[in-house]
């Protein structure tokens, strides 16, 4: 096998692992944990969907409404 060869198909090696490996969406908040601030009553939630979409959801566990 030449080296011609040997770099043809660690090439294609390389291309369809790249192809083959997911992203992986990143937190914006930079947190995947349950957060609560004590002083003003907040719980942050972050949520992540199947489709890698990273939301978070603020409740206020000390407010009257």
């Amino acid at each position: 096998m030449t080296f011609e060869e040997l770099q043809k198909r660690e090439a294609d090696r390389l291309a369809n692992n790249a192809i083959s490996q997911s992203f992986d969406r990143k937190d914006p908040y930079s947190t995947d944990r349950t957060l609560y601030n004590p002083t003003n009553g907040d719980l942050y939630v972050t949520i992540t969907d199947s489709n890698g979409n990273v939301r978070r959801q603020v409740f206020n566990l000390l407010s009257d409404g």
